[in-house]
């Protein structure tokens, strides 16, 4: 994809800057109050709950066939929030174990991509090597389109990416930490 594009195609599909102007206010925009949300997300988590990959099986399976998933989420998503898959994440590992995923949540990232991020990282590149070499990744190199030159790491959750010293737009600069 970075070949054929120039950059790694996040946000190809969805880019939620592209629809803002669509999404003008009117009679619509406010028609949902917060409890009318809470109430439909309560009901569509109840009807779906069992279908998470998680209790129903799906995820067991995919690890038992030496399944490896790399996700990663947005920390700015207006649309899925990062605690919502976090806690899935916990979940999925507290039945699979952790040897199976690795989560990264990219600071300042929208949905899909977008935003002041580190958005321009290479994720197949990182699970094929994951399946090679059987080293789960601890980090993903990334740099940020709205920043030029910038380079940083983002690190497998709950790690983030703490500066040590040194060149701050150089990914060896950071390193990843959880306290």
């Amino acid at each position: 994809m970075r070949a054929r594009y120039g950059r790694a195609a996040l946000g190809s599909v969805w880019d939620v800057r592209q629809f803002q102007a669509l999404a003008g206010k009117g009679p619509f925009y406010d028609a949902l109050t917060q409890s009318d949300l809470d109430l439909i997300s309560s009901a569509v988590l109840k009807q779906c709950d069992e279908l998470d990959g998680v209790k129903d099986g799906i995820v067991a399976a995919f690890v038992q066939r030496g399944g490896k998933m790399l996700i990663f989420q947005g920390a700015a998503d207006p649309i899925f929030s990062a605690d919502d898959i976090a806690r899935w994440y916990g979940e999925a590992a507290e039945q699979n174990g952790n040897d199976f995923a690795r989560l990264f949540v990219v600071p300042g990232m929208t949905h899909c991509g977008g935003g002041p991020a580190f958005e321009d990282f290479d994720p197949p590149t990182v699970l094929e090597n994951w399946s090679e070499t059987g080293g789960a990744p601890l980090s993903m190199p990334a740099k940020a389109p709205t920043m030029p030159g910038r380079e940083m790491p983002i690190c497998a959750y709950p790690a983030y990416a703490h500066y040590k010293g040194g060149d701050v737009d150089k990914a060896a600069s950071y390193r990843c930490t959880t306290s």
